[in-house]
């Protein structure tokens, strides 16, 4: 914990748009949409200036035209600014660029959470029409076919450009390992946007906006009913990487289902399969969830995307199993991403490290070129410690909700003073 407080305040640094974390050294030195909702969305319980800083720093960048060389459409979240000799003379894209079609639903879920923590309706009201020129996006330019899911073109300029997370080439791939094509629909990001928009009727009924509330919430509905018809695979009794071009479910087994997990868009029946998967061999290491499957063609331990573990989407998955009752398995995922830790100098966790099985090795294996520190690794710890202690705040309603708290068996007592809910400080 205090290995991260240090690397954030490292990585936090003044900006034109306000006090940003850059995504990760030596890489990425740089504002990173996506890096900064979820670094946002892990700290609240440690400082929700960090949170407030990047909703209002997104907003500044929020594309307010269309600019297809640099992916912009009004109402998207920018995916990564780079300053600079080549960005001043438009040399490169990133001035900044939008390609990513995930930034935009986490800074809606960001501000949510946010307001959650500190009940500030009013800077919510500031923030109303950012807010609906990003649920414009996502109803309009994002959805192109108008099918209900958002996705990304097949080529931007005639190139071919992965636009999630797994922006690489070979991440969004079928089960014979042949690559997806056409337009993509993520899994996770369709559980984003439910996410944000059921979280946002409940806000805009706070306000009183009785209209737009139950507008939102009944598009939560839809989508989660076409999620779980579309994307979940009973076959597989698993959730669908993504659907392609065709409309055909992408049958890989990747740790996006813990993701849509926390967002609750998967149908309760469902839940306990994708539990049991998640914690299998297969997909647990010993020190935490794989990107993908040992048992799936295109898996490599060693790949970015295929096989490797992430610190930070881990603690995302525990956080959604214990939202689910599951205290047990996430115990286990953050015990072992804690004690990866331990092997790494100043327990400082990389942006990711290679998914090969803890039985064969003594110490999770570096990945070579992993940025440390990182944004969303450094504030890992603290969205599991948050899961352990199951804390979740309704500050609008001066109410911390005390959920099951479960600590492991290495850590014998927490004290947790000055967490901040609302204008109320608690002990």
């Amino acid at each position: 914990l205090h290995r991260s407080q240090h690397d954030l305040a490292m990585l936090l640094s003044d900006t034109p748009w306000g006090r940003l974390p850059a995504a990760g050294l030596p890489w990425f030195a740089a504002p990173f949409g996506r890096d900064i909702a979820l670094c946002g969305l892990e700290t609240l319980m440690l400082d929700q200036r960090i949170a407030v800083a990047g909703v209002r720093g997104l907003t500044r960048l929020q594309a307010q035209e269309e600019d297809e060389s640099r992916g912009a459409q009004r109402g998207k979240i920018m995916h990564e600014m780079r300053r600079g000799e080549l960005a001043a003379l438009r040399r490169i894209p990133h001035t900044p660029s939008y390609f990513s079609i995930g930034s935009t639903p986490l800074y809606l879920l960001l501000i949510c959470e946010s307001i959650m923590w500190s009940g500030d309706l009013e800077f919510f009201e500031l923030l109303r029409e950012p807010i609906l020129a990003a649920l414009a996006w996502i109803d309009g330019p994002g959805d192109p076919d108008g099918d209900g899911f958002i996705e990304y073109p097949a080529h931007v300029a005639g190139q071919p450009l992965r636009q999630g997370w797994r922006n690489a080439r070979d991440s969004i791939v079928h089960a014979d390992g042949r690559p997806a094509e056409g337009a993509i629909a993520l899994a996770e990001v369709q559980a984003n946007v439910y996410h944000a928009k059921r979280r946002l009727a409940q806000l805009f009924g706070h306000l009183g906006d009785i209209d737009r509330s139950e507008r939102l919430q009944a598009e939560a509905e839809s989508l989660k009913r076409q999620f779980n018809e579309r994307f979940w695979l009973p076959e597989m009794e698993y959730v669908a990487l993504a659907l392609d071009g065709q409309k055909r479910p992408v049958k890989t087994v990747v740790s996006s289902a813990g993701l849509c997990l926390n967002a609750r868009i998967v149908d309760d029946e469902y839940v306990p399969l994708i539990v049991r998967r998640l914690l299998s061999s297969d997909m647990f290491s010993g020190w935490g969830v794989r990107t993908m499957s040992r048992n799936e063609t295109s898996y490599n331990p060693i790949s970015f995307y295929n096989g490797s573990v992430w610190p930070s989407e881990n603690a995302f998955i525990a956080h959604a199993l214990k939202k689910h009752g599951y205290a047990e398995e996430a115990g286990r995922i953050i015990n072992g991403i804690t004690e990866a830790a331990r092997h790494y100098t100043d327990m400082r966790l990389p942006e990711l490290f290679c998914g090969f099985t803890r039985q064969s090795m003594t110490r999770p294996v570096s990945f070579p070129m992993a940025c440390s520190p990182t944004a969303t690794s450094a504030a890992t710890p603290f969205l599991m410690l948050q899961a352990l202690l199951g804390l979740y705040p309704a500050a609008e309603d001066n109410i911390l909700y005390v959920h099951s708290p479960t600590l492991p068996k290495w850590l014998g007592e927490v004290s947790v003073t000055n967490l901040r809910i609302g204008r109320s400080t608690v002990n």
